[in-house]
């Protein structure tokens, strides 16, 4: 089953084509093996730990100087492929705090 098919699933996930990144809050509950981004068991991504990590400080970095905004009208389309991502990019702008 692909992963995106369970990221994607309302047994998990109400409104899951909705971006709340609350869901992920560490006053929320996620089913176990109902997120799974780097894959899970033996065949589990070694470097998932750095990547959240860099995630976050990354992101951090640039939500302190930027807000970023959908470019008016652009509408993303999933691409599903080893991992999911806009099939035409993600067109936003970036306004300086």
């Amino acid at each position: 089953c692909p992963i995106s098919s369970v990221h994607c699933d309302e047994r998990f996930w109400s409104e899951p084509m909705e971006f709340r990144p609350e869901r992920f809050s560490s006053d929320s509950s996620i089913e176990a093996h109902s997120f799974i981004p780097f894959g899970c068991g033996p065949r589990k991504c070694i470097g998932d730990d750095m990547a959240m990590v860099e995630g976050l400080l990354v992101g951090a970095a640039i939500l302190q100087r930027f807000k970023l905004r959908l470019v008016p009208g652009f509408q993303p389309i999933p691409r599903t492929t080893i991992t999911m991502n806009p099939s035409d990019g993600m067109m936003m702008t970036l306004e300086p705090r």
